[in-house]
């Protein structure tokens, strides 16, 4: 299991909180890996948040089966209430890279 953002904490829904605001709050409960996944738990990984250089992590990560790719965000994208993939559309871009299922 990969976290990369956090929805709910305490019982309470973070609506209305940026994206910088949840990653500050993962990097508080999770702490940060200089690796691209730091290890939570058994079998349970947070994913690195980067913050420039989109490229070469891109390039640098491709290569690992287990990614699939980027997901890019806005910092200050405050989450919302939402049930389908067009809530995020005006903050995020996720740039998948090609595989035999599915070519972006």
């Amino acid at each position: 299991f990969c976290l990369f953002d956090i929805l709910v904490k305490d019982n309470q829904y973070l609506i209305g909180s940026t994206f910088q605001q949840r990653v500050d709050i993962m990097d508080n409960l999770y702490g940060q890996s200089d690796d691209y996944l730091g290890v939570i738990g058994e079998n349970i990984y947070r994913v690195k948040t980067y913050y420039k250089d989109f490229v070469n992590v891109y390039n640098d990560l491709v290569d690992i089966d287990l990614v699939e790719g980027l997901v890019l965000k806005r910092k200050s994208a405050k989450l919302e209430i939402g049930s389908s993939e067009n809530n995020n559309s005006k903050s995020q871009i996720k740039v998948r890279k090609p595989t035999k299922n599915y070519k972006f």
